[in-house]
């Protein structure tokens, strides 16, 4: 079997370690994979490190133009002149049409939903298409679907085709009440192993991921600016991962203003983070919606408490865990200002307190979030596909 995964983003997050995570147990299956990606980068160095044969090329992404400030209205039909059409004639589709033709692949997946590149080439060479979708657009990144997204789900949903999303929610959210039969939720695989438990841990509260607005670290950094002024704790928070230099900008603008600076430490993108993770006092997924959750499942695999929004695939997670061990596997919350109070029971409590939640949760994830249980359910989709292909 032969598969091309368009993989646009160039950095080491969800999207990207989750197909890591599965290519290396579809190869021991012989599959034979070619990614085509957007430039170089952690991605590619760890492409290069696995001897993983990619391409580069430009994407074209499926938004309409983000408006969120005036400066943004006043701009907004130049970009969308630009992304629409100069940046359609930027991809050089006729170079990666070839380069797709000569590997003559039995599958095209692309590996997320920000751009249609894949799914445009399978169309091209009437090649079957698998689209994964890990995110909602609107509702966790602030983008909106170009037409519609009506237009999108059509699209993409063709009969001989699959879309694969990561969670029941987002699986809901684009559907509505549409019925496609090759629609699947396939959990990413985050684990493989033993998990990790260090009992004795650090003073610090930990943030991991992505830094944009839809990730709500601002709030949490304000919300630990309350949690110092209203206790003595020696607690601080380490912010872990990286994003564009205005919003960071604006989170130490806020670190600076509530007079926390010898409380909070910017990390930036670290290949440590389980470490990190084994040894903080929790972890907080303050997303206002998170596609699926990448990072709880991590941290959870790493002894590490999670505090999470109640929205999204950190819900769905979370509830996962509730049916499946009829108690809470980690602590919820439904507005920015119950942050505080959460950690001031942390620090009052101990962590030890909720050792059993944690023991929990470690049971959850390797029953359910396994890298083997993903890549298996993904080989036997596309054994479905192809035979159904065959069958035609």
């Amino acid at each position: 079997m032969k598969v091309v995964y368009f993989a646009p983003t160039s950095t080491l997050y969800g999207d990207n370690i989750a197909l890591l995570n599965i290519l290396q147990v579809l190869a021991l299956k012989n599959v034979c994979f070619l990614i085509i990606t957007s430039r170089e980068g952690e991605f590619t160095l760890k492409l290069r490190e696995l001897g993983y044969e990619y391409a580069l090329c430009n994407f074209n992404p499926v938004w309409w133009p983000t408006i969120s400030s005036f400066r943004d209205i006043v701009l907004f039909l130049p970009r969308l002149v630009y992304y629409k059409l100069f940046g359609y004639l930027l991809v050089d589709r006729r170079r990666i049409r070839k380069i797709v033709s000569e590997f003559n692949p039995d599958i095209i997946h692309s590996n997320n939903s920000c751009f249609k590149l894949g799914l445009e080439i399978a169309n091209d060479l009437n090649i079957p298409h698998v689209q994964h979708i890990r995110e909602y657009g609107k509702l966790d990144i602030g983008k909106s679907y170009f037409p519609t997204k009506n237009n999108y789900v059509q699209s993409i949903s063709k009969k001989n085709d699959l879309v694969l999303c990561i969670t029941n929610d987002i699986k809901r959210y684009f559907l509505s009440d549409k019925k496609y039969r090759n629609w699947h939720v396939v959990y990413d695989g985050v684990i493989n192993g033993k998990n990790i438990f260090i009992p004795i841990k650090e003073p610090y509260f930990l943030y991991v991921g992505r830094l944009f607005p839809g990730k709500c670290v601002f709030e949490l950094i304000n919300q630990f600016a309350v949690f110092v002024q209203n206790t003595s704790s020696n607690i601080r928070l380490k912010i872990v991962g990286d994003g564009t230099n205005e919003y960071k900008e604006k989170l130490v603008k806020c670190v600076l203003e509530n007079k926390i600076v010898d409380k909070v430490d910017f990390l930036g993108y670290s290949s440590d983070v389980y470490s990190i993770m084994s040894k903080a006092l929790a972890l907080f997924v303050p997303s206002s919606f998170e596609g699926f959750g990448f990072i709880t499942v991590e941290a959870m695999f790493c002894g590490c408490l999670v505090i999470g929004r109640n929205t999204g695939g950190t819900k769905e997670q979370f509830d996962n865990g509730l049916t499946l061990e009829g108690d809470e596997i980690a602590i919820r919350f439904d507005n920015d200002e119950d942050l505080a109070s959460i950690m001031e029971n942390i620090s009052m409590n101990g962590v030890e307190s909720y050792y059993s939640m944690i023991k929990r949760s470690q049971k959850v994830v390797m029953q359910c979030y396994t890298i083997d249980i993903s890549a298996d359910v993904v080989y036997g989709l596309y054994e479905n596909m192809l035979k159904n292909k065959s069958e035609k």
